[in-house]
This record gives C-alpha cells, structure tokens and sequence, in this order.
C-alpha cells in the first residue's frame, strides 16, 4: 500500500512536471495524486465497491486541489489533472479495445462497463462537490452595498 502511495506520488508528480508546474506546484499535484490513490485504497475494502471508492477519492481529490489552488495562488486544475492521473483506469481502457480486437466481445463488454462505470463515478465525485467549493461568493456579488 505504502509503495503504491509513494509510486502515484512520483507519477502525479512528474504529470505535473509535464504541465510546466514549477517545484512548489509539482509537489503539491504530487500530494494531490496520493492522496486521491490513498482514499481509494481505503475505501475500497471498507464499502468493497470500486465505483463507491473511485467516487470518494475523486471528492477528496477536488476538495484538496481547491483548498491548494486558494493557498498556493493556483489553478486548480493544475493539481485536478494531475492527481487524477492514479485514478484512471488505463488497464481496463487498454483492455477492452485489446479483447474487441481479439474477438472476445463478451470480455470486452465487460472491461468497457467497467471503464464507464469508473468515469461515471469520478466525474459524479467532481460534479458533488465542486458545488460545494464553490458556495463563497466573491465579495462584489453581494447584495449588500
């Protein structure tokens, strides 16, 4: 679990590195990533759901990636992308096209559900609570005057 961890943290990390984040950002998209992969691997035995588990790292992912951004004057984006990196289901993405290109339609099916479910999943996450990280209002949209 710990090498898994360390291991999204480099990848987040170095996907940062790609989007020409300097160190600070680098770090900080590196954090994001492991600690998106860390929910997952801990909900998942919990709820024993891959689709629950991808639903709560992709929430704790954006709440931290917004919190980052305000602290570190950044878009959030540049830790969102990032730290999805750990999340995305390349295996099961690279295996249904394999297993359609094989004949094996009924495998195949099965890896591109699961693949759907899983995007299905995270961008749910993302809808929630972007929602809620966004409720303060700036200040010159108050009614107030």
């Amino acid at each position: 679990m710990i090498v898994q961890v360390v291991t999204s943290f480099f990848i987040s990390m170095c996907f940062g590195g790609a989007f020409q984040l300097r160190i600070k950002g680098m770090l900080v998209s590196g954090l994001a990533g492991a600690l998106s992969w860390l929910t997952f691997l801990l909900v998942k035995p919990l709820f024993g759901s891959d689709f629950v588990a991808y639903f709560f790292a992709s929430c704790v992912l954006n709440i931290f990636s917004e919190i980052a951004a305000r602290v570190a004057k950044m878009p959030a984006i540049s830790f969102i992308v990032p730290g999805l990196v750990p999340l995305v289901p390349g295996w099961a993405l690279y295996s249904t096209m394999y297993d359609f290109v094989q004949g094996n339609t009924q495998q195949a099916w099965s890896s591109a559900i699961f693949s759907f479910s899983t995007a299905i999943s995270i961008s749910l996450g993302f809808v929630l609570t972007l929602g809620v990280t966004r409720l303060r209002r700036p200040k010159w949209m108050s009614l107030k005057r």
